[in-house]
């Protein structure tokens, strides 16, 4: 018997968390063109540094807001971010200025971390 209250108890206390708490976190995908872009020059791949910094601040919730757990978490995020596109844009990077990659290829997709 007190192993069923046990169970009824922890049902009951389950039933009364959100369902948002059981979600699985949202994922927010991105795309950052290049195709109008010379990435074979200094100047092109520095724009494409800014577009892709600016999608990453937009994917991650724009600059750290005043609330410290809040901010630490928007850091973090651009961060992870940062470091998992920067492999995608050295080879976009690359395969632009060795003429390895189509013109309807050259974007760069990314999610936030």
């Amino acid at each position: 018997m007190n192993t069923f209250i046990k169970k009824a108890a922890l049902a009951l206390s389950l039933a009364a968390i959100p369902a948002a708490v059981f979600a699985a976190p949202e994922e927010h995908t991105i795309a950052v063109s290049y195709a109008d872009l010379n990435l074979a020059t200094d100047e092109g791949t520095a724009i494409l540094d800014r577009r892709i910094d600016n999608a990453i601040e937009k994917i991650c919730g724009g600059p750290a807001p005043r609330d410290v757990n809040a901010g630490m978490k928007v850091r973090r995020c651009m961060a992870k971010t940062k470091l998992t596109v920067s492999g995608q844009r050295d080879l976009a990077v690359k395969t632009y200025r060795t003429n390895q990659l189509a013109a309807s290829d050259r974007s760069i997709r990314f999610a936030a971390q």
